[in-house]
């Protein structure tokens, strides 16, 4: 009654026959690990097929995947990198063939702070017999302070220096981010997008028509424009 099929012991099977061999039958006499005054009376299914196949090597990419949250106000700045990239996989051709990516164990994040951090995940081991080149990757992850992204679509265009000056085109669109505290309360009437044609003691032309780089200034927060230049008339 405390007999577990585990303490069987697995059956040996002899393959000398090589190629030949495409049935192996098999008998209760084989089993091992029996207690005393036990024996077996029967195995089913009492034969296996064999087939053989080409063992081949192939290269998988590796995937990789991030878990949890990080501390509060923190967030994961880009993609997580890992290496190897790829790793080289082992086994019968109709195993390996059907492999499409090797999955390594997911990067926890909960409570992460600032900064980059690094761990060694295992990879998951392909099953039918399949072997890796290597047992696991190192990966690693940047955390930063939380950002939020806000787009203003119609901010004007100023000009500096120059009376009767027409912009084309004469708005533009912002996309600002940093800290969500300072982003929620940016208005579109506090973004002051401007062109400075004359710098310095520079004479322009009384008439003229020039392509301008359009310049905003927030301080603490980075600033996408499009268009960035625009053509100034005069």
């Amino acid at each position: 009654e405390g007999l577990r099929g585990a303490d069987l012991g697995p059956i040996p099977v002899d393959l000398s026959e090589g190629l030949d061999a495409t049935k192996v039958k098999l008998s209760p006499r084989s089993l091992t690990g029996m207690p005393p005054a036990v024996r077996a009376t029967k195995v089913a299914p009492n034969a296996l097929t064999i087939r053989f196949e080409d063992e081949i090597p192939r290269q998988l990419a590796v995937r990789v995947k991030t878990k949890g949250t990080p501390a509060r106000g923190m967030e994961i700045e880009g993609d997580v990198t890992f290496k190897p990239a790829r790793v080289v996989v082992t086994g019968a051709r109709s195993a390996v063939e059907v492999l499409q990516v090797i999955q390594a164990d997911d990067f926890d994040v909960t409570g992460l702070g600032p900064g980059g951090h690094e761990r060694k995940l295992a990879l998951d081991v392909p099953a039918n017999g399949v072997s890796l080149g290597q047992n696991h990757v190192t990966a690693t992850l940047q955390i930063r302070a939380e950002r939020l992204t806000k787009v203003f679509e119609n901010v004007r265009v100023e000009v500096v220096g120059l009376k009767r000056a027409n912009v084309r085109p004469s708005t533009i669109t912002v996309t600002v981010e940093g800290p969500p505290t300072q982003v929620r309360e940016l208005k579109e009437d506090q973004l002051i997008a401007y062109v400075r044609p004359k710098t310095g003691t520079e004479e322009l032309p009384l008439k003229g028509k020039e392509l301008f780089e359009v310049k905003l200034l927030l301080d603490g927060l980075s600033t996408k424009l499009k268009p960035n230049q625009v053509v100034v008339s005069w």
